[in-house]
Parts: structure tokens; C-alpha cells; sequence
């Protein structure tokens, strides 16, 4: 999913259409907070009826995201370069996501 991205990557998993919607709306906020230093991908759950637009996103239509990474509802990831997960939060909000990339990105 992360591969060949450059630039830090947020995951914002949505569950249902009011979470992809939040969803999208942080992840331009968050980049617009870090100046385009954070991209974002959405991971959709089945649940989802919504078209996505804006981020890419990807349906995890069997679960496996889920399951794997124990997500119970709207979560964010973020992954630092070496593939470990820097910052996981549930709900995801952009207070604490920017100051928390405040401090890794020096912004």
C-alpha cells in the first residue's frame, strides 16, 4: 500500500460513510498543516457505501486490515520510514496528529 511513497503517509482507516468523511477532511487538513509533508491513503472498510474522493484510498472488503491490525472503528496510522508504526490513534483527530508531526518534522 506504502509502497513507493516518498513523503510521510498517514492511514486513516473509515468503517462507515460519516467516518470517510471525516476521514477525508483530515487528510487535507494535515497536510495542509505540515505544507504537503504528509500524504494520506484511506483504507475503506466493507461497511463503506461512499465513493472516496480525494486521497487514494483502498477497500479492505474482506477484512484483513482489521483483523490484522486490530482496528475497532475510525483509526489513524502513522508509519515512520522504517515501516514501524510511529503514532496510532482512535478516532484519529488533527490536533493531536499535528503536534505529534510538529515534532518529527520540525514545523
Amino acid at each position: 500500500m506504502l509502497r513507493g511513497q516518498v513523503a510521510h503517509t498517514l492511514l486513516l482507516h473509515a468503517d462507515d460513510d460519516a467516518s470517510l468523511e471525516r476521514s477525508a477532511r483530515l487528510a487535507v487538513e494535515i497536510r495542509n498543516l505540515t505544507h504537503g509533508q504528509v500524504g494520506a491513503c484511506l483504507v475503506l472498510g466493507a461497511e463503506v457505501s461512499g465513493d472516496a474522493t480525494g486521497p487514494p484510498a483502498w477497500w479492505d472488503s474482506r477484512g484483513e486490515f482489521r483483523r490484522v491490525d486490530r482496528v475497532t472503528g475510525p483509526t489513524g496510522f502513522l508509519p515512520r520510514p522504517d515501516g514501524h508504526v510511529g503514532l496510532r490513534q482512535a478516532p484519529p483527530t488533527a490536533p493531536d496528529r499535528a503536534a505529534h508531526l510538529g515534532g518529527v518534522l520540525r514545523i
